[in-house]
């Protein structure tokens, strides 16, 4: 194959036909090919270094190849040149280059010597890729996995502090049965049921940015939500604020966990109050939006189709571009005090429901956050009311649970109640005190997250052993999966720690009166 030579003038020399397969292979080629003198001056530049790059041939062509540098970086071409200039070749060479319109963008660059016919180096030929995409790319799963690391150990973590609060708060509530007439111990008590329960609501955001797994969700009108939370705000906010809100009268129904919907609108609001010092305005918008492929693209975890988009725009102190790509971490705050997990648990809020979130701010000139959540044709279900307030029974549970304390809490609630309670401290156990006791076992709370044998093992070894019995499911996190599969399969209820004294009594007995009703109907 004939070699193309190179004159001092920069040109190829060599028989005509190589010379325009020669052009031809670089004016054609995808990657931008940029010819440089060796002080740096562009001599040729193809199409591909056109569309990279926005600028023409003739625009560049006698020009310093340091015009490709962003406004106020270092010049990095003389030591480069200088490199080249002794003989170097320089490959996969990542830098930062500014398009024709400003914009910066991630380039990888491979620089050669250009020789001539005898040898001597008189040229430079460069050829850039754009990495932008893959730097994107790269970033995105670099944040994912840090996001879903911390999520996990949040998980684990609110998971272990349920369970510790369910101790203290059910021991409290007892203590408060037992001195129910010495008014300065029940003081005592009702601070240590309050910081209990503020620990328990600390969980549950730990718990919505780690996305265990949502509550049952059903058809809602996020108007309505808008309305109940803003009717709570407008009795708590400062009077200088002005809380508006523009809401479309035709807006589309979500399938949402009305409980976590009014978390994440009620966080969102929150922290629109706390970024005003003094007077401002709070302006929460609601509209439907068809999502297409393109936006769906560029907006993770969308899919194309109806969406209902959600607002909450404010005239705070807004923040820097610093604070703006880290207000979703948890445990991040610029607050004093802050905990850092409200806008955590609204991220993880709206994941858990296939949505997308997006912040916009500037230091000084507010922030908006804007929910996209997919919309459904389902007509709004009616939200359950507050269970009402019932007795105790005689029936006999067995109460499953590896913590000694909690075991031992439920255990005194319940025979309070007038219950007879067996106990087990794992699933095995629980299979065993099944198979060897004699008498009825009306109903059991089982534990999920159980060593030896979990909840979910031990279901369906229990259901076989006692068809007829009820049971609660009882765990420390959200409603997930696992949870939902054994609900599906037969258990009655779920009961997410830490619950009060009144929450375990009203819904033992709402169970074994439906089954009591139910028994009179077979006979």
């Amino acid at each position: 194959m004939e070699q193309t030579k190179l004159t001092h003038t920069g040109h190829p020399r060599g028989n005509g036909a190589a010379l325009r397969r020669l052009a031809a292979i670089v004016e054609s080629s995808n990657d931008a090919i940029i010819g440089k003198a060796l002080d740096g001056m562009i001599e040729s530049w193809n199409h591909a270094a056109e569309k990279l790059y926005g600028y023409k041939a003739s625009e560049v062509i006698g020009r310093p190849i340091s015009l490709l540098l962003p406004s106020g970086s270092d010049d990095e071409q003389p030591e480069l040149l200088s490199r080249i200039g002794a003989g170097e070749r320089i490959e996969a060479y990542e830098t930062i280059h500014a398009r024709k319109d400003g914009q910066c963008i991630n380039i990888s660059l491979t620089i050669s010597p250009i020789m001539d016919e005898d040898g001597h180096i008189m040229g430079v030929a460069t050829i850039a890729r754009d990495l932008t995409l893959q730097k994107r790319a790269e970033e995105i799963l670099r944040k994912r996995s840090s996001m879903e690391a911390t999520a996990l150990l949040a998980g684990g973590v609110a998971h272990d502090l349920n369970n510790l609060m369910a101790a203290v708060l059910g021991n409290a509530e007892l203590l408060a049965l037992e001195f129910h007439d010495r008014p300065r111990t029940l003081d005592s008590l009702d601070v240590i049921l309050t910081s209990a329960q503020m620990a328990g609501r600390l969980a549950h955001e730990l718990l919505a940015y780690a996305r265990g797994g949502r509550h049952q969700s059903i058809a809602i009108n996020p108007n309505d939500v808008v309305q109940q939370i803003l009717g709570i705000q407008k009795s708590a906010h400062r009077l200088s604020i002005s809380l508006k809100q523009h809401l479309a009268p035709d807006i589309l129904n979500v399938e949402a966990d009305p409980t976590q919907m009014n978390q994440m609108l009620h966080n969102l609001t929150m922290n629109a109050i706390e970024a005003i010092d003094g007077s401002g305005e709070i302006t929460i918008t609601t509209q439907n939006m068809d999502v297409d492929s393109l936006f769906a693209e560029t907006h993770t975890g969308l899919k194309p189709g109806p969406h209902v988009v959600l607002s909450v725009s404010d005239t705070g102190c807004g923040m820097t571009a610093d604070v703006l790509s880290h207000v979703f971490k948890p445990f991040f705050s610029t607050k004093t005090p802050g905990r850092g997990l409200g806008l955590a648990a609204v991220y993880g809020i709206v994941k858990n429901h296939s949505g997308y979130i997006a912040a916009e701010s500037s230091a000084g000139a507010g922030a908006c956050f804007t929910v996209y959540l997919p919309a459904t044709d389902r007509t709004p279900d009616k939200i359950p009311g507050a269970p009402v307030a019932v007795l105790g029974g005689c029936e006999t549970i067995l109460v499953v649970d590896d913590e000694a304390q909690i075991l031992m809490v439920n255990r005194r609630i319940l025979e309070a109640s007038g219950y007879h309670v067996l106990t087990a401290r794992d699933g095995a156990d629980a299979v065993r005190v099944a198979s060897e006791f004699s008498g009825d076992i009306h109903l059991v709370v089982l534990d999920m997250a159980m060593p030896v044998m979990d909840g979910a093992q031990a279901f369906t070894l229990l259901k076989r052993l006692r068809p007829a019995c009820k049971v609660i499911i009882s765990s420390g996190y959200d409603l997930n999966d696992s949870v939902r599969l054994l609900l599906d399969e037969g258990a009655d209820a779920y009961l997410q720690k830490p619950f009060r004294l009144t929450d375990l009594t009203q819904e033992v007995r709402r169970l074994l009166d439906a089954k009591s009703e139910r028994s009179g109907m077979d006979a």
